[in-house]
């Protein structure tokens, strides 16, 4: 089982901390190596001039042996901290010793190219530090003569006492230093987030004081941070969706009652009048086929409503295949023949015979049909209902007829389920209101549109475009 999810105060502390803490801990390795190096630099050039200063007390002679010139340097005295000294001749005999090494040796590593470095055990058990060098003796051009270019091996030795405890005191400054600046950032830190978190949690209270009947509510955006006005934005953008959707079905409930209370009433009603009093065979059966009539058209109701809701889930996937767009023209219109002969329409197939295009049969045939029926119902009588395609133009059909035009703000409205322009009119084989909600929603599963049209001679036009 996972744990709860750390906060975001909580995620932007520890990464804080650990930002903070990384760039302190390479601030502090790269001063502590910088001063480090520049404190050993410093103690080996104070090793190399103790040796050119030991080595100067020497003094090259042409014919007489070398001549030391012993000088007073307290710090190679034998005493406690003393340093060390050595100077041999380049054929190894030893000229002098420092006389606080007393008969112990140097044995420093040496090379032609400069002086070399090692860190070493004092005799006294101290860390030190020691240098080896070839230097050249002291040399009196005019008494002597010209140099003979030999060369002493100087070696020294302090102790790195001083230096070690600099740098320990150094390391804990900084390990000091270091906690400290950890903690003060982390509390300043704290606070910022705090503050700065501050606008989310008044934000959280106004969305959570929002209820499902009070999705009017707008979030403010002026007052918020920048970076959280596009989520916010969004959120509204919702919000007005979900108000939007919740009237829609509220609506869409009303508006269902409605259409099958009327039904159910009339329904209610041919029964209660058949079952009033005797009637002959001939009655009952009239009575009957009205009920049939009426059950037929709210089973007509209920299937577009299921098939609408499926729509709205994604339930239904188109089947793919060649269709005869002109074949299912004129199905359409074979079934909704006696229906316009009754209202004097002329209906026209002019969709050529034999255009195909692949989609969904089934889903295609019902938008069509739909249209149709929606032509038949509201066309004026006498008119005329034509069907026609402009695939090469991207019109897979187009219904037209010769009117009355629809009003020009009521173009979209028409589309949206149980609008009706006319509430006496029934809606063509009694559809309920949605025949055109239903063909819209088809057409887009297929991948294409659906769009009404006033033309300029007052006749309507329904295009299916892909």
């Amino acid at each position: 089982m996972t744990g709860r999810p750390p906060s975001l105060r909580r995620r932007l502390l520890v990464a804080n901390a650990v930002v903070l803490g990384l760039s302190l801990v390479a601030f502090s390795l790269i001063l502590y190596s910088s001063f480090s190096r520049a404190l050993r630099r410093q103690f080996d050039e104070r090793l190399g001039e103790s040796a050119r200063s030991i080595a100067d007390m020497v003094e090259e002679r042409a014919a007489e042996p070398w001549e030391l010139e012993l000088a007073d340097i307290e710090e190679f005295k034998p005493k406690k901290g003393a340093a060390y000294f050595e100077i041999r001749m380049d054929d190894g005999t030893v000229l002098l010793r420092s006389p606080s090494l007393g008969n112990g040796a140097l044995n420093a590593p040496m090379s032609s190219r400069g002086p070399v470095f090692e860190n070493i055990r004092l005799p006294d058990g101290r860390p030190g530090r020691l240098m080896g060098a070839w230097l050249k003796p002291r040399h009196d051009t005019e008494e002597n003569g010209p140099p003979s270019g030999r060369l002493l091996r100087v070696a020294v030795a302090r102790a790195t006492v001083e230096v070690d405890a600099t740098l320990v005191m150094l390391r804990l400054l900084l390990l000091i230093s270091g906690l400290s600046v950890l903690a003060l950032s982390l509390v300043a830190g704290a606070v910022a987030v705090r503050k700065g978190l501050a606008p989310v949690a008044a934000l959280m209270e106004r969305v959570d004081g929002i209820e499902a009947d009070d999705l009017g509510a707008r979030l403010p955006v002026a007052s918020l941070p920048r970076e959280l006005r596009p989520p916010v934005i969004k959120l509204n953008e919702l919000l007005s969706r979900l108000e939007q959707s919740f009237m829609r079905e509220r609506r869409f409930s009303a508006d269902v009652s409605h259409e099958l209370r009327t039904p159910l009433a009339g329904l209610r009603a041919i029964l209660e009048v058949a079952a009033s009093r005797d009637r002959t065979m001939a009655e009952y059966r009239a009575a009957i086929e009205v009920a049939i009539g009426i059950v037929c058209r709210m089973t007509g109701l209920a299937e577009s409503l299921l098939m609408l809701a499926r729509l709205d889930a994604s339930a239904l996937t188109p089947t793919t295949g060649s269709v005869d767009i002109a074949e299912l023209v004129g199905n359409a219109f074979e079934r909704r023949a006696e229906k316009a002969r009754e209202r004097g329409l002329k209906l026209e197939n002019r969709v050529p015979a034999g255009t195909r295009l692949n989609t969904d049969r089934d889903m295609l045939a019902i938008a069509i049909a739909n249209l149709l029926s929606n032509a038949v119902a509201y066309t004026a009588r006498d008119g005329t209902v034509r069907v026609e395609t402009d695939l090469p133009r991207g019109a897979v059909l187009r219904v037209w007829d010769s009117g009355p035009p629809i009003p020009d703000d009521a173009l979209e409205k028409i589309f949206e389920r149980f609008f009706r322009l006319d509430p006496s009119r029934a809606g063509g084989e009694a559809l309920g209101g949605i025949g055109l909600a239903l063909a819209r929603a088809l057409c887009e599963a297929l991948g294409m549109t659906v769009r009404a049209e006033n033309g300029q001679d007052g006749s309507v036009a329904f295009t299916i475009s892909r």
